[in-house]
């Protein structure tokens, strides 16, 4: 057995960064950097960044988190022991290349990690990455590492060169390839990768320089700083993770010549260049909270085009009387729908050559004949603008055990009715079948390849010339719930979901058979703080959630003795899954109590203003000993 069986939950948040790490061989020096931070190196046409400014501090907050506590709770010790020492060994596999161990290699990362994507159009690459890693003392096993892949590379007879840029030594591999090479180097035990010397070198003279506001360096950039700044929490919360992207930054650096300024044209002729970024950041062991997240979608203003029809609007967010006590997830949007369809009314007649009946003429030709109705009086004229999503467990566990609804709200039920009467006598829409629940009806509609799966059915017993005969139910073989999708008008809205059983049990809940979310006190305690946050009872999205309930269905799966011999069946074919089914044979779970313990409600809240979209999400902090 390993000897992290007591300490290795404080390793578990680096085993998501192994793979970078294996990959570009992250090496040590002999103390933590003392250098700027990554966003005063890197140049201010980085594209992509994510970063965690201390690993250490990251992965010690990770295990103080509820999962982090989970994993170290004495009736979980012995599961996750396991699991750990089946990863030890498995991983021993790439020993020979790596020349470190699983335990070893989770010792290499100590301080900063940044990973970026750079534009270079003055180099031989468009894109550069850059990778740069603190590994503080593990400068010996940091070494090996290093040892153990330029052995490889040189047993596979590729070439290394190697620069001296001040005091530093830069190692090249695969120098004359752009697209093959790999540059690292280590300084002041900090060792970065990259595939562009030059953007190296960049970085070099820059490594000790504190920046001012006008040097051209990724601190300053523009769309960045005003991101980061919705999103860098409190003064006494600084983010533990930060990612950044510039989509448009990257579509743009991929056009060339004549076609790619004709495509930088169209796209800023329909409003695309407008969405200038996309970032946030993520803190762990706030106040009473396991972790907070910001994330900030950031736009021009005013928005021309695609992004003028992006309308979300502030508006009621408490849920609906037939969304149930138990939902998994619930979800509400509001939206300004006359705004989003001027806009795309707008943008339609402009890119069809400036026509102004282009959208009319193709709304009568292809929806009103085919629907038999006046799409935009009957069905987008009659939409309030609030949407509402929920998932809901169907028992036994399965893995599709979870429902999906969706509930559109009309400002006049009557008349969807009969909108939604009128499409369904149309000849191109299938027949429904109807049911009663408490006076609602429930239309079903076919299941998914119900007409494919009766003509092969039919053809298979034609030739098997045993007409009646009942084929094998893909569903019921492979443990699947088979979906019943259908709708209902449940208050005033329109109700689409992919199982009966949950549209019933909406039904009930909105007769008061059935508690209602509304008055949940998790769900309470997520809309007061919703409140606290943004000053306000309304707001443009609202997202609650109670994970627990998922990971309850999967927990049910996995103790489940068919399915665990369905992973040893698998093993005939796949040493890996017969290696994990022994594994899994040595050791039992805990009751799910223990694990639910450590497991709490999270929320959401998005909101908007002139810079775009801005949403933060927070999980409560568990108590398990209450």
């Amino acid at each position: 057995m390993s000897n992290l069986r007591g300490t290795w939950p404080k390793r578990l948040p680096v085993i998501a960064l192994l793979v970078i790490f294996s990959a570009i061989f992250a090496w040590g020096g002999e103390a933590l950097a003392q250098r700027r931070p990554a966003p005063e190196l890197l140049p201010d046409s980085t594209l992509v960044y994510v970063r965690i400014p201390d690993i250490q501090d990251f992965t010690a907050k990770m295990q103080d988190t509820g999962v982090g506590r989970m994993l170290e709770d004495e009736d979980m010790q012995p599961f996750a022991a396991e699991m750990y020492d089946f990863a030890a060994e498995e991983f021993e596999q790439l020993r020979d290349q790596i020349g470190l161990s699983l335990d070893e290699v989770m010792e290499l990362p100590q301080g900063e990690f940044c990973f970026a994507i750079v534009e270079t159009p003055d180099s031989d690459v468009p894109f550069s990455f850059v990778m740069l890693l603190d590994v503080g003392e593990s400068v010996d096993l940091a070494k090996i590492a290093e040892e153990s892949g330029e052995a490889l590379l040189f047993d596979a007879g590729v070439d290394q060169d190697v620069e001296d840029v001040g005091e530093t030594s830069l190692k090249t591999i695969n120098a004359a390839d752009p697209e093959e090479r790999l540059v690292y180097f280590e300084r002041e035990g900090t060792y970065g990768a990259s595939n562009n010397p030059d953007l190296v070198k960049e970085i070099l003279l820059r490594w000790n320089l504190k920046p001012t506001n006008r040097d051209k360096v990724f601190s300053n950039n523009r769309k960045f700083v005003t991101i980061m700044n919705r999103c860098r929490g409190t003064s006494d919360a600084r983010p533990d993770v930060v990612y950044f992207a510039d989509p448009i930054g990257i579509f743009e650096a991929t056009q060339s010549g004549a076609a790619g300024a004709v495509a930088m044209a169209f796209a800023r002729s329909i409003g695309v260049t407008d969405f200038l970024g996309i970032g946030g950041s993520t803190m762990l062991g706030v106040d009473d909270f396991d972790g907070m997240s910001h994330m900030h979608l950031y736009l021009a203003s005013p928005r021309e085009g695609v992004m003028k029809m992006l309308a979300m609007e502030s508006g009621e967010i408490v849920p609906p009387t037939f969304v149930p006590d138990d939902t998994v997830t619930y979800m509400t949007l509001n939206w300004d729908v006359p705004k989003t369809f001027d806009a795309f009314e707008e943008l339609f007649n402009r890119v069809s050559q400036n026509d102004p009946d282009a959208l009319n003429i193709a709304i009568e030709n292809n929806l009103n004949e085919n629907l038999g109705i006046d799409f935009v009086e009957d069905i987008i004229g009659n939409l309030s603008g609030r949407v509402v999503y929920m998932s809901y467990i169907i028992p036994p566990a399965r893995l599709n055990s979870q429902t999906n609804l969706f509930g559109i709200q009309m400002l006049d039920i009557d008349a969807a009715k009969e909108t939604i009467e009128t499409m369904f006598e149309q000849d191109n829409f299938p027949e429904l079948k109807e049911k009663k629940v408490r006076g609602v009806t429930i239309y079903q509609l076919p299941g998914p390849g119900a007409r494919r799966r009766a003509q092969e059915n039919r053809e298979r017993r034609d030739d098997r010339g045993r007409q009646g005969s009942e084929d094998e139910d893909p569903f019921e073989s492979q443990n699947l719930r088979r979906p019943e999708p259908g709708f209902a008008f449940i208050e005033d809205y329109l109700v689409v979901s992919d199982s009966i059983e949950t549209i019933e049990m909406a039904i009930q809940t909105s007769d008061g058979r059935a508690d209602a979310l509304e008055s949940n006190g998790e769900f309470l305690d997520v809309l007061a703080e919703v409140e606290r946050q943004t000053g306000s009872s309304r707001a443009g999205m609202l997202m609650y959630s109670r994970p627990q309930e998922v990971l309850r269905n999967f927990y049910e799966l996995g103790v489940n003795e068919e399915n665990r011999q369905r992973i040893m069946d698998a093993g005939d074919d796949n040493p890996f899954l017969g290696r994990l089914g022994d594994r899994l044979n040595n050791v039992d779970l805990p009751s799910f109590d223990v694990i639910e313990k450590f497991l709490t409600s999270s929320g959401g809240v998005m909101t908007s203003d002139e810079s775009g979209f801005h949403y933060f999400s927070f999980g409560f902090r568990p108590n398990p000993d209450e």
